[in-house]
């Protein structure tokens, strides 16, 4: 009786780990967050140029009280919020458009559009409201003045609180954040960088746009952008950042909404945008 010969057993070619999804490098990064930043900055600057000119026709070839007008609309509160509605839309698509150029990521992952925990809901607004009013004490201590001058003068120039609201409020939280704590973050964080460095540079570069304030003003920034940047990494969400900066600006702009300087409170070295 002749033995059966059992056919080899296949052999199974283990199959290749698949290489992690990698958002844009450091150069890359930098270099599209600057173009939507610049295209961003040239938008609010052409609404700007356009109220100059359509509020007084009479400016033209007067060099000087155009330089004044524009020094007075920087500060205006209605400029500001039409300017952030109109340049909105510009910095979002921006980054999900670059975002959506790198095969093989998520936007959802990209930008780390988590759910977060219903108890961040309640903690972080909170946090952000005690964190506006230290800061405003401390920097009083070292010498700031009682009221910020643009915060007090943009407040005081609107009329019309809900374009205010969805401008200052909604818009400009949204906008920066994408950017800042969203596409800039997620591309730097995987450099050299690593996440450390990735706060301290984004921290800086989001000050820096804010050339509107005095050097209480930026340092206020720039903590409150290293607290950003730590609210990005302990929620694992961007829904963190966006709402502490949407309630720091709804704070602020409460506080100093329709308040003439005489009357403002003590206290008051509040920061917005």
């Amino acid at each position: 009786m002749s033995e059966t010969i059992e056919p080899p057993a296949p052999v199974v070619i283990p199959s290749l780990p698949q290489a992690k999804p990698l958002p844009w490098s450091f150069w890359p990064t930098t270099g599209l967050g600057f173009a939507i930043g610049f295209v961003f900055l040239s938008v609010q600057t052409a609404v700007a140029v356009i109220a100059v000119f359509a509020f007084n026709t009479d400016l033209l070839g007067e060099a000087e009280k155009i330089a004044l007008e524009f020094e007075r609309l920087a500060m205006d509160g209605r400029v500001l919020s039409v300017s952030m509605l109109v340049s909105f839309p510009v910095m979002l698509l921006g980054c999900l458009l670059f975002a959506k150029m790198r095969k093989g990521i998520t936007s959802k992952n990209y930008f780390s559009l988590r759910p977060m925990r219903a108890g961040w809901w309640i903690g972080l607004p909170l946090f952000t409201i005690g964190f506006s009013l230290l800061m405003g004490w401390f920097l009083q201590w070292v010498g700031a003045p009682e009221t910020n001058p643009f915060m007090l003068q943009m407040a005081k120039s609107v009329r019309e609180v809900p374009l205010m609201l969805v401008g200052v409020v909604l818009f400009a939280p949204v906008a920066e954040e994408f950017l800042f704590r969203g596409f800039l973050f997620r591309g730097w964080e995987e450099s050299r960088l690593r996440l450390a460095g990735t706060i301290v540079l984004t921290s800086v570069t989001w000050a820096l746009i804010h050339g509107q304030y005095d050097v209480y003003g930026l340092i206020y920034i720039f903590v409150l952008g290293v607290v950003l940047g730590l609210s990005r990494v302990i929620t694992k969400s961007l829904y963190g950042p966006i709402l502490i900066h949407l309630v720091n600006n709804a704070f602020a702009m409460y506080m100093v909404m329709g308040l003439p300087v005489e009357e403002a409170p003590v206290g008051l070295s509040l920061f917005g945008l």
